[in-house]
């Protein structure tokens, strides 16, 4: 977890989802079902700490992030990094009736992005993390309040 964290902190996304190939594929190449405690599998087949790859997801390619929590918003800034699409479902309250879907489709250099989130949430899309040489393209949004920096 704190290793990763520091490859994002100083913005090496890449290098951090190519560790997580790495190290995380080994389990799925075992056959994996569930996210193990080490890589090896001498420890608990079944363990939170090595749930690090979902949040990764989360957070960093589909850019879901709460501003506050309870703020009733929502910080939408993803990053498809080597990847042509991604899609996701993320909780936003504990109870998880509260959800926030992302679709993200590239193309070329478009990105298709859908965000679905409910009406009391304000969402912010910011596009910066997908490359100055990517358009965006707002396909869906709704029925959330869409705010674009």
């Amino acid at each position: 977890f704190f290793f990763l964290s520091a490859l994002l902190r100083y913005d090496m996304r890449q290098e951090a989802f190519d560790w997580i190939r790495m190290a995380w594929g080994g389990m799925l190449e075992r056959g994996a079902t569930t996210w193990w405690e080490e890589w090896g599998d001498r420890s608990s087949l079944c363990h939170g700490w090595g749930s690090y790859p979902a949040y990764f997801s989360q957070t960093e390619i589909l850019g879901v992030k709460l501003d506050e929590l309870g703020s009733g918003r929502v910080v939408v800034a993803p990053d498809l990094l080597d990847l042509s699409w991604a899609r996701g479902t993320v909780a936003l309250d504990e109870s998880g009736d509260k959800r926030i879907e992302v679709d993200l489709r590239k193309n070329d250099n478009v990105v298709d992005v859908h965000i679905n989130a409910p009406e009391s949430i304000q969402v912010v899309f910011d596009a910066s993390k997908l490359g100055s040489d990517c358009k965006a393209e707002l396909c869906s949004f709704g029925p959330a309040t869409y705010h674009r920096p």
